[in-house]
This record gives C-alpha cells, sequence and structure tokens, in this order.
C-alpha cells in the first residue's frame, strides 16, 4: 500500500516540475539579464533599439521571428503602422557551465582534438556524455529600428507593415494574448 503511495506521489511531482518547466513562455519580457525574452530601448521618438534572447533550445529563426514580432508590436504601440530596420544583427551567445562531477574509477583526461582538455569517462560514453559538454549557448537578436506613419511607408520600399507582421508571426512565436 505504501508502495503505490509513493509512486503516486512521485508521478505527481514529476507532473509538477513538468508543468512549471512549459508553463514559462518563451515570448515574454526578459526578467533578467540570463533570461529569455524581449527587451526595448526608446532612441528617440521615432526609434527604437529591440532584444530577443532565447532560451538554450531556442532555434535561430525562432529568436528572429520573435524579434520582429517585438519590433511590430513596439511600432503598433508607439502610433505607427510601419517600421524600417536600421541595424540588425544576430549572434551566438556562450557560457560556460560547470556540470555535475560524476566519480568512477575509470575517469581519466585526455587531449581533444579541438586542441583543449577535456573528460572521457568509459562508463558514460555509451550515453554520449562527457564533462566538456556542459557549454550553454543561446542566440541574441538586435534590431534598431526606425518607425514610419503610412505616408512615409509609401516612400520607402523597404518599409514593413506592422500589422501584417504581427498577423503572420503571432500564432507561430508567441501565444495568442489573453482576453
Amino acid at each position: 500500500m505504501t508502495i503505490r503511495w509513493t509512486g503516486l506521489a512521485a508521478a505527481a511531482a514529476l507532473t509538477v516540475m513538468l508543468g512549471a518547466c512549459t508553463s514559462t513562455p518563451l515570448y515574454g519580457p526578459q526578467a533578467s539579464e540570463r533570461g529569455s525574452g524581449y527587451a526595448e530601448q526608446r532612441l528617440d521618438d521615432t526609434h527604437y533599439r529591440v532584444t530577443f534572447t532565447g532560451r538554450r533550445t531556442t532555434t535561430r529563426s525562432r529568436v528572429e521571428d520573435a524579434l520582429m514580432l517585438r519590433a511590430a508590436e513596439v511600432t503598433q504601440a508607439a502610433g505607427f503602422t510601419h517600421f524600417v530596420i536600421d541595424k540588425r544583427e544576430t549572434e551566438q551567445e556562450r557560457t560556460r557551465s560547470a556540470g555535475p562531477v560524476l566519480v568512477d574509477p575509470f575517469f581519466f583526461p585526455y587531449y581533444s582534438y579541438r586542441g583543449r582538455y577535456a573528460w572521457y569517462d568509459p562508463f558514460w560514453y555509451p550515453y554520449g556524455r562527457f564533462a566538456s559538454d556542459f557549454d550553454d549557448r543561446r542566440y541574441v537578436a538586435y534590431a534598431d529600428i526606425a518607425m514610419l506613419t503610412a505616408a512615409q511607408a509609401a516612400a520607402n520600399p523597404e518599409a514593413v507593415e506592422a500589422a501584417a507582421v504581427i498577423a503572420n508571426l503571432r500564432g507561430k512565436v508567441a501565444p495568442p494574448p489573453a482576453n
């Protein structure tokens, strides 16, 4: 009887933990410097710098789509209809994090073909686990945008309509807004 309750408690705890991981949406304001999400900075009345930071598992194309969606939202919130990207850049940010120390009698260092030290462990090798596998990589996209009115956009062939970007990317990048 107690084994059954222990199993049910473990399953419930696992469900709660997995639910917490999936309940945090990718598209939202960036809460901290190492967190994911968007941020914007007003440069002047018609110019903004928009940033979107992805998670480790977020693809480059999704980060760039989220950046475009946020640029369109900022444009509409400022009362403009179109925007032009002055400068755009996507970079891969890397930080090295310490992984768990695995104790095994066969644990020994080796010099890898990439020219850096790593650890090879015969026990963990079949599982593809090396001590050098703890790199934290994620994409960060930046854009400086200039916002335009409809009359100004008619004269600029590079102008992007904010409403069209929101209509095309909202369902792909962000969950629907709460009503």
